[in-house]
Order: C-alpha cells, then sequence, then structure tokens
C-alpha cells in the first residue's frame, strides 16, 4: 500500500503533525517523526538505537536540517517547533510526503524551479540510515546544505545543553572509506562512553565544522502528556553540496554507529531488494469481495514485521528473535509476545519464527511463569510480574496448530516447557498464583496488579483485580484442556491430575461467577466481594478454544454474555474495557500521567481485543458467511482509514471510549497489529471462501474429551458443495507512566511500562 499525502494535507499543521510515520532496523531501532518533518515527541529521532551496555534504546540524531543555497537566496527546508512559533517555515515548500517502501518527503521550490526528493530507509540488523536525494535541474546553480542535529539521549530523557559535550569532528582518511563509494565521511564523539557517530556523503562535498546548540526545541505531545518538554540538540557542523543546474542529482548520505562495511549504493539497494521480497512473501491474492480489506490486510502483515527484533541483547545470549510491545516507547514485553505471535506469524505464513519468538521467551521460564518484561541493559535480570504470560503461550500454540497443523512440531518442541508451566501451578510453586482446591486460580493481593489491566495512578490500582479474575482463569481452564488433548497417552498419569482440577474448577467456574440478574459472569472475585462490572475479560471464557461455558452446555449464558458485550463495550475500532454505563466509566483520555492512567482500563478502547471477538462471534453466528461479511464492513474505519491517520500504516495501542474515538498511546502496537491481523484473516476465510487460511487450517482431533465444540476459525463452510467441516478443540509489571530520570528509568526496566 502506497499512502499519498497532498501538498495541502502536509503543510496543513493540524494535520500533518497528527501523521507519523515509522521505519526500523529489525534489532529494536527505529526512525520516526511526522510527515512535515516536525518532531513533536521526545521518541522521534531519525536514528533511535539499542545500547545494551547503557540499557535502553538512544536517539542519536534527531533530525537533518535541509536547505538549498542560492543567489535568489536561502530556501529552508526544514520546521522546528519553538516555544510560541514554528521556524523555519520549510514544511510550506513541501509537495507531497509518499510512504510505500519507505518514506519519502518531496519538496518544490517555485522561485528555482527545483525539486527534490528526500527518502529514508534504515538498513536491517544494522544502526544505520541511509537517506536518499534525488534532486531535479534547476535554473540557476545552488548548493543544497544540511545540517544533523545530535541530541544523543535515553528515549525517556531530554538533553540540555553542556560542557561534557565534545564539540570535534574527525574526518577519515579517503584510503580507507572511497572504495565503500563515499566521498567524504566525518566521525563524531559527542561523548566518551556512547557510540560514534559516522556521517559520509557518496558523492562530492564538504564539511564545515560549526559547533552550536539550538535552545528549548519543544515536543507539544511531551507537553500534553504532562512530561518535560523543552530540549536543547546539538549540531556539530554543515555538509555542503553544490549542484549543477544542467543536470539531475542523486547521492546518498549514510549515517551510522558503524564505518561502513560495502557500497552504500548497494546498501541501499540491497535494502530494498529484502523489503520487496517480504512484500511478495507476505502478500496474498486480493479477494474479489472485498479488494481494500485485503489490500489493508497485506500492509498490517507487512508492517506488523517490525515488531519481530533480534535484540543487540539476545543475540549475545545465543537467543532468538523476540517482539516489541509498541512503538516508540515499549519494550519486548512476555504478555504482549504471546498474544501478538500467531497474527504476526502464523497467520502471516511464518511458523518457523513463530516457533522461535515462544523458544526465546521460553528459555526465560522460572517457576512456571514466563517473564513480563526482558531486560535491555546488560546483567539486568528478566521481570516475572505477570501471572498471564505463561498461559497465553499455550494459546499460541493452539493458533500454530489451528493454523498450521504442526501439532507433531509443538509437541517435540514445547512438551517440556508445556509441562513445567502447569507442574509449578499444581505444585504450589508460582509465587503470584494459587490453585484453590476448587480448581480455580488465585492470583496476586490488594498490592500487586498481574493482570493486562495493570494500570497505576495517584499510587493505587486503577482496576484492582486481584482473586480469581476471569480471564486468567479462562486461560488456566484452557492451558490444562489442551495439554491433556496432545500428551493423554505419553502422560498419563499426569493428565489423571490435570483431570480432577478440571473437574473441580467445572463445578465451582460457573456458580462462582455467573450472575443472572445481570447477565454476565462476574471480572474478578477477592476475598471481599464480586466485581460484575462489564468488562470485556469475560468474552475469553467463550472465545478460546476450550471453553468452560461450552463444556457446561452453558449455551444462554453465552449467548447473553456476548450480547451485553456487544452492545455496550463494541466499537469499529476494538473494544471499550468498561461499560459507558459504569459510574467509573471515563470516555476521554488525557491529561498527565496519573489522569491517562486513570482512563487507560476504564473505558478506552483496545484494538487487540477484536481478535477473540470475532472468535466468540462466529462461534454463535448461524450464517458466518454473511456475519464475517457484516463484520468487516463494520470494521472499515479502523481497516481501512486508520491506516493513513496517526502511525501510517500501524494500528495504535488505543482509542478514547467516546465518539470520534480519537487514537492514542503508541502510534503502532504489536498486538493491535496482530489480533486485527488474525481476526480478519479469520473473517476472510468465511467471506471468501478460497482464501488461503481457509486451505490451512486443518482438523485437530480431540484425545482427551468428546465434546466437539466448534470454533471461530474451526468451522469452514464450502459455498458450492455447502458442507460444513467442524474441527474439535485442539491456554506484573504495571503499565505505568515513563519517567525522566535515569533512576526512575531502570526501575521501569523492572517492573513498569511507558505510555
Amino acid at each position: 500500500m502506497n499512502l499519498f499525502f497532498t501538498r495541502e494535507e502536509c503543510c496543513d499543521l493540524e494535520r500533518s503533525l497528527e501523521r507519523e510515520w515509522l521505519d526500523v532496523n529489525g534489532n529494536g531501532g527505529h526512525a520516526s517523526t511526522t510527515i512535515a518533518g516536525i518532531n513533536t515527541r521526545k521518541y522521534h529521532g531519525l536514528l533511535n538505537v539499542p545500547i545494551p551496555e547503557l540499557g535502553g534504546k538512544f536517539v542519536l540524531l534527531s533530525k537533518l536540517d535541509l536547505s538549498i543555497n542560492s543567489d535568489k537566496g536561502n530556501f529552508p527546508l526544514h520546521s522546528c517547533k519553538y516555544p510560541g512559533t514554528v521556524h523555519p517555515d520549510g514544511h510550506r515548500r513541501i509537495e507531497s510526503f509518499a510512504h510505500d517502501l519507505y518514506p519519502t518527503t518531496t519538496f518544490h521550490i517555485d522561485e528555482l524551479k527545483l525539486k527534490i526528493q528526500q527518502s529514508y530507509l534504515l538498513v536491517a540488523n544494522e544502526n544505520t540510515l541511509l537517506i536518499q536525494f534525488k534532486i531535479s535541474k534547476t535554473t540557476a546553480p545552488v548548493s543544497l546544505r544540511f545540517e544533523p542535529l545530535l541530541a544523543y539521549r535515553n528515549i525517556h530523557h531530554l538533553t540540555k545543553s553542556n560542557y561534557d559535550l565534545n564539540v570535534r569532528s574527525y574526518g577519515e582518511n579517503p584510503d580507507h572509506f572511497q572504495k565503500y563509494d563515499l566521498r567524504t565521511l566525518i566521525k563524531f564523539l559527542p561523548y566518551a562512553h556512547m557510540p560514534s557517530l559516522y556521517i559520509g556523503v557518496n558523492s562530492v562535498s564538504e564539511f564545515y565544522p560549526a559547533p552550536l546548540w539550538f535552545y528549548n526545541v519543544e515536543y507539544p505531545l511531551e507537553q500534553s502528556r504532562g512530561f518535560d518538554y523543552h530540549e536543547d540538540i546539538y549540531s556539530p557542523g554543515m555538509f555542503e553540496r553544490n549542484l549543477d543546474p544542467l543536470q539531475e542529482d542523486s547521492f546518498i548520505v549514510y549515517v551510522s554507529t558503524e564505518f561502513p562495511k560495502e557500497s552504500v549504493l548497494q546498501m541501499w539497494n540491497n535494502e530494498v531488494e529484502r523489503r520487496q521480497q517480504q512484500r511478495k512473501t507476505l502478500a496474498k491474492n486480493q479477494a474479489a469481495k472485498t479488494p481494500k480489506i485485503r489490500e489493508s490486510l497485506n500492509t498490517l502483515k507487512e508492517s506488523g514485521q517490525a515488531f519481530i527484533i533480534h535484540h543487540p541483547l539476545r543475540i549475545s545470549q545465543a537467543l532468538g528473535a523476540s517482539i516489541i510491545a509498541g512503538y516508540p516507547w515499549f519494550g519486548e514485553w512476555g504478555r504482549d509476545t504471546m498474544i501478538s505471535v500467531p497474527g504476526l506469524t502464523f497467520y502471516s505464513g511464518k511458523a518457523t519464527l513463530g516457533h522461535d519468538l515462544l523458544t526465546t521467551f521460553a528459555s526465560y521460564a522460572n517457576t512456571g511463569l514466563l517473564p513480563n518484561y526482558l531486560p535491555e541493559r546488560k546483567g539486568d535480570t528478566p521481570a516475572y510480574n505477570s501471572v498471564d504470560a505463561s498461559l497465553w503461550f499455550f494459546w499460541a500454540l493452539q493458533e500454530s496448530i489451528r493454523i498450521n497443523g504442526d501439532q507433531e512440531t509443538i509437541k517435540q518442541k514445547f512438551s517440556k516447557i508445556m509441562k513445567q508451566i502447569l507442574e509449578n501451578y499444581l505444585q504450589d510453586q508460582v509465587p503470584c498464583a494459587h490453585l484453590h482446591p476448587n480448581g480455580l486460580l488465585w492470583a496476586g493481593d490488594q498490592h500487586t496488579q498481574l493482570t493486562w489491566m495493570d494500570a497505576v495512578a495517584f499510587g493505587h490500582p486503577v482496576t484492582p483485580r486481584h482473586g480469581y479474575a476471569v480471564e486468567i482463569n479462562a486461560l488456566w481452564y484452557n492451558a490444562l484442556n489442551f495439554y491433556m488433548q496432545l500428551f493423554s497417552q505419553e502422560e498419563s498419569s499426569f493428565c489423571n491430575e490435570l483431570t480432577k482440577v478440571k473437574k473441580n474448577f467445572l463445578d465451582n467456574f460457573y456458580t462462582k461467577f455467573w450472575n443472572a440478574d445481570v447477565g454476565h459472569l462476574a471480572d474478578s472475585i477477592n476475598e471481599n466481594h464480586a466485581d460484575f462490572s462489564l468488562r470485556p475479560n469475560q468474552l475469553f471464557a467463550i472465545s478460546l478454544p476450550f471453553s468452560p461455558l461450552k463444556d457446561l452446555q452453558k449455551s444462554s449464558a453465552i449467548e447473553s454474555i456476548f450480547k451485553k458485550i456487544e452492545e455496550n463495550l463494541l466499537t469499529p475500532y476494538g473494544l471499550r474495557t468498561l461499560s459507558p454505563q459504569d459510574e467509573k466509566y471515563r470516555g476521554h483520555y488525557h491529561g498527565n500521567s496519573d489522569e491517562r492512567d486513570s482512563s487507560y482500563h476504564q473505558g478506552t478502547i483496545w484494538p487487540w481485543l477484536l481478535g477473540h471477538f470475532i472468535d466468540a462471534e462466529l462461534y454463535l453466528a448461524k450464517d458466518k458467511g454473511k456475519c464475517a461479511e457484516k463484520r468487516i464492513q463494520y470494521l472499515a474505519p479502523l481497516l481501512i482509514d486508520h491506516l493513513d491517520q496517526r502511525g501510517i500504516k500501524f494500528i495504535s495501542e488505543i482509542f478514547e471510549g467516546n465518539s470520534p474515538h480519537r487514537a492514542d498511546g503508541c502510534i503502532a502496537q504489536a498486538w493491535s497489529v496482530a489480533e486485527v491481523i488474525r481476526g480478519v484473516s479469520i473473517l476472510l476465510s468465511f467471506a471468501d471462501s478460497k482464501s488461503e487460511i481457509t486451505k490451512r487450517v486443518v482438523k485437530i482431533p480431540s484425545k482427551t474429551t468428546t465434546t466437539t465444540t466448534t470454533t471461530a476459525a474451526a468451522t469452514l463452510k464450502s459455498t458450492k458443495a455447502g458442507k460444513t467441516t467442524k474441527l474439535v478443540k485442539p491456554k506484573v509489571a504495571t503499565k505505568s507512566n515513563t519517567k525522566t530520570n535515569a533512576k526512575n528509568t531502570n526501575k521501569l526496566n523492572k517492573a513498569g511500562r511507558s505510555k
């Protein structure tokens, strides 16, 4: 999908500053700014890279200020936000912005009849940015100048002018770099404890050292979020290239923490070819009925690969891939990874990669728990304050079997870790959870936030859910049943233990959670009361492959629950986290950290919940084809309109509960993208019986139960034969705010999640 924005859209800052592009390098690094080229966040920058020795990600190159100099004057092509103004007004010379394989800004200087294309490309698995310029003929001799503006600080922090910065620049020996097609290469080392930065040009140019601080650069989005929002950024000097007015010109600027290893032009071509090949691999034939939806789905599959990384720290530990929960500020989170793996890999034709991701997190397993957060600094340890990441692990494996038919592979690769997780729960070895004699899982206490609704505001949990949380118990029931299905013969003794737990669970789940007066399940039950707030968490008691409500044949309860959720929580962008009829409901998400956290799970919409809503809806639907077509059209605002808003080609983390449902949080969220990929793929499998996913869904035989529940993607109708094929059923860190000092950032690595 090539998204295009006109001059009018780019010059109108009210619109252009709301649209942000993102490019990634596959090791956790990224580049991002607005389509106007004006940084509005502290997380914006053109080269933001992980540095394990220091812990976290660092903004090295904040921006590149471009200008054209001629006899007719100087024409700035950049802009920056300062208190009370935007200066200079280079954004007014933007002719267009386009995003296809990579972002491209086109400038036009009417006075010179000059057109300049500037494209950005991060090189895979390197901390290297390539900037390609294509320049038209012009009416008079001109020179192109650009100033690199350096931040050199943690992405969660801001920097100020200081005397510690080394203002020297170091010209490299041409004999060492000209073989890489570079004509100029300068090294900068602002701080001794941080990496060098190499900036070079593969055409004749000059560098003029001129150390200069730009003061009070302003980030309005940080201001609106209640954080510090003024920064000083540093320019070491200016690069200049003279242009022949009679010839078109093209050259590449090389920016990297490493000395080049090959021709920069070859690097550019190789990276473009890699992206083209990835697009071909992920793209599928357009469905005749829904071409726009299919195009959006393919775009999301392509964009979704941005979340899959090989972090330098994981590489140093001989581990495989992991998933960044969201750009620009989240790290590698366990729960998010388990929920994201199916959509980003299995439903995108990357089964082996999906298994690699699961193996990475499984290698960190400890007392039955998978880590909630992987460390970013050498020597740090993972955080294990999440009770459900290990249970979502089982569901991810089920989705692999569901779409790939790889049951034997799953058994061979993951049998040990699956049993280890369940044994720890059964033997009461999980630090934050206890299996009660009634078969239900009790998790946490009044001081902990161990479920995905983990926000803390003004020093207190916003949604206290300790005790029996409904989705935790649904996941627990699903996990033990899935294990029994796979290993009833090989692990008969252990499965007998699980069978007893299952019986106790079924004897108690419905009686404890169901309330006929309100027509839905309790969200959580603790030692003091049962909380019957209408939230989406009870959806998982229907949507998971093994459902206690289905096995208890509580069809009327299932229908009632689903109706309540559909009528009160469903929107075109996802599900609200609390019913608008609840007095605790917060329909807007804004303000400082505590104010936003107070709304985070109190009505705010989360797109990732759509995947399980679709599973549940299709389970209940009589005419699944019509149901799928209707739901696809209903979700068009998210699937089509949203992709050229905010985070271009991505899906945001959250939306406000109240109309018009303004997007907020991360501009690109892994589980938002992943679960929309999965859910829409399933919908298309019913709306278009010839789709690829329909062909890949396979039958999963049950060995441990005679119940044959048909799950959402497990019933596929043949429109030609009129036949229905049934598949038998196949399993805390708080999202608290980033602080603006190193001490609190270290705390975040242990137990925090910024937003």
